[in-house]
């Protein structure tokens, strides 16, 4: 049986300088580190690439949060009352941008848990009152009445 040869490809080598870089330089080329050594690649042309309607909002919110968390961080008073709930030292920014892209998220599931209990307590009202109308149905239907349940009530 012959044995199959690796064919490992010749990689260029990089100028001691350019292996301290990482990242794109102007708009040129990238200097990208892995396990067996630094390459240099060009930059890539992103001019063809649409984003979808949800990377597009998923952007947009994330630099809404990275602009709010830049205000928390900038204001020295802000930026200690959101580093007492904290235990590590530095992580306002992060926990910022944390609480700004899970603040919708919240907000529905609070809306949900508001709709439901705004539910139950009109059908428990109803079952009250249909309970109350079958021992005493003349006092009852004329001097209760049945609060209307706003489903879209503001919740401040």
């Amino acid at each position: 049986m012959k044995r199959k040869k690796k064919l490992l490809r010749q990689k260029p080598r990089l100028p001691f300088l350019l292996q301290l870089i990482r990242g794109g330089i102007g708009k040129e080329f990238v200097i990208k580190h892995y396990s067996y050594g630094a390459i240099k690649t060009k930059y890539p042309d992103m001019s063809r690439v649409t984003a979808s309607a949800r990377q597009r909002k998923c952007r947009n919110d994330f630099k809404e949060a990275v602009d709010f968390a830049r205000q928390v961080i900038a204001d020295p008073v802000l930026k200690a009352t959101w580093q007492k709930r904290l235990r590590r030292r530095n992580g306002v920014y992060n926990e910022a941008i944390k609480v700004h892209m899970l603040k919708d998220q919240r907000e529905k599931e609070r809306s949900e848990i508001l709709t439901d209990r705004m539910i139950r307590l009109a059908f428990k009202n109803e079952a009250a009152i249909e309970n109350a109308e079958i021992i005493c149905p003349t006092k009852i239907s004329q001097n209760i009445r049945i609060p209307e349940v706003n489903y879209f009530m503001d919740t401040g």
